[in-house]
């Protein structure tokens, strides 16, 4: 696997103010260019707070596990055995468009899968013949289960109103502040680094350093380009190792 090392300097975005609150979509957007992590200081280097704007960001989390028990509740499970079966299902991939949010729910569960198929999951049959159990819908949004197989269930969020926020009781909000930042990168260099270089950078699979004196060290020692020296800038750079 190849190690990637990166010069960074930080700066922050010249578009958030301090203590601005970005919703979701808004996240999603601005994510492409511009950094954010939680506010951890104990974690987060120094020249990273030094450079960034603090921010409140909006986060969510899909309630799937909440909807599959109401599904089976439709089913005309009891309450208690739909939490049993409901948690029986691991996410298998989630996907995402501009208004559309799915999730494939797996199950080995041979109950739920005996219930799924007597319900008329099938995989054989198209899509639009599949049932389909809707679980909110209104006039801005709405939540679809669709039993695909008998160990399947797709979950999605609809969309009456194209680009309407989903606001239903399948999302939990939370807001966090967050340090928003940008990376200019001066300097990248991919492996080249020696046996004593590894053992400089045992860690975690993903490093930031803020401090001029191990950069230096890994330089003189370690195989690391001189240009990361060079290029240096106290209290606005920072070294980004990852494997």
């Amino acid at each position: 696997m190849a190690l990637d090392m990166y010069l960074y300097r930080v700066v922050p975005p010249d578009d958030i103010e301090l203590g601005a609150w970005i919703g979701w979509d808004e996240w999603l957007k601005r994510s492409k260019e511009t950094q954010f992590r939680k506010a951890d200081r104990q974690h987060v280097c120094k020249t990273v707070q030094r450079n960034a704007v603090s921010c409140f960001v909006e986060f969510r989390r899909h309630l799937m596990h909440f909807a599959l028990h109401d599904m089976f509740r439709v089913l005309k499970c009891s309450d208690e055995t739909a939490w049993d079966y409901a948690r029986s299902f691991r996410e298998r991939e989630a996907s995402a468009r501009t208004g559309e949010f799915a999730f494939r729910m797996i199950t080995e569960n041979a109950d739920v899968q005996a219930l799924l198929k007597a319900s008329g999951a099938d995989a054989d049959l198209p899509a639009e013949k599949r049932r389909k159990i809707t679980l909110e819908h209104t006039m801005e949004y709405g939540l679809e289960c669709e039993l695909t197989a008998p160990d399947a269930v797709s979950v999605r969020y609809l969309d009456p109103v194209k680009g309407k926020d989903y606001a239903g009781k399948y999302i939990h909000r939370e807001w966090y502040e967050n340090f928003a930042y940008r990376l200019e990168e001066l300097a990248f260099q991919q492996d080249g680094i020696s046996e004593e270089g590894r053992k400089l950078l045992d860690g975690p699979d993903f490093l930031i350093w803020d401090e001029k004196e191990r950069v230096q060290e890994l330089v003189e020692q370690g195989g690391l380009s001189a240009e990361f020296i060079e290029k240096w800038i106290d209290g606005c750079t920072i070294f980004d190792a990852s494997w």
